[in-house]
């Protein structure tokens, strides 16, 4: 309800041309107040999801990102080369994975394992299949960091201060591409 229809509805509570019996008058006047004033109050209701407040979903920014891809994200399968370069093991990975094109014309992946061993894999590459991918969980907390080359070679980095950088700002786009 908005705030104008709001208080038109406790104008239309308080100050209403109907007379309560004597005998409940201030009780039920008082009750009727308290419920006008609450509803005048109460926060608008929106179709658009808001951001999590509660302390579960501050500890787990992902959440929310995990949660959509692995009910609309395709079935994908991750490379061994880039499954061993995120300590994943030599195997290959199944896994769930959306993904986006940004504004930077380079695309913007997640994927989340099968295994339900709770990994996040995030990923922004360019159209030749170069870029960096990261590997995270719920908490959004940096485990792994993969550098791919054009020819589908991966290699294992530590994390320098540009590539955290990175992997803040992509886990950010995330989280507002599914929070909103």
């Amino acid at each position: 309800m908005a705030a104008e229809t709001r208080a038109g509805f406790v104008r239309g509570v308080l100050f209403s041309s109907v007379r309560l019996q004597p005998r409940r008058g201030a009780f039920a006047e008082a009750v009727l107040l308290a419920c006008a004033i609450c509803m005048a109050l109460w926060p608008p209701r929106s179709g658009v999801a808001s951001t999590p407040t509660n302390a579960s979903a501050m500890a787990e920014p992902l959440a929310r990102v995990v949660d959509w891809v692995v009910a609309h994200g395709l079935p994908k399968t991750i490379s061994a080369p880039v499954a061993d370069a995120l300590d994943f093991g030599t195997a290959e990975i199944s896994v769930k994975q959306s993904g986006y094109q940004g504004d930077d014309k380079l695309a913007h992946l997640v994927a989340v394992p099968s295994d339900g061993s709770g990994n996040i894999i995030l990923c922004h590459l360019s159209l030749d299949g170069s870029g960096v991918c990261w590997r995270t969980d719920r908490s959004g907390v940096l485990k792994a960091t993969a550098r791919l080359g054009p020819s589908g070679h991966a290699t294992r980095v530590s994390a320098s201060l540009s590539e955290r950088d990175d992997f803040e700002t992509q886990k950010t786009y995330f989280i507002k591409k599914f929070t909103r």
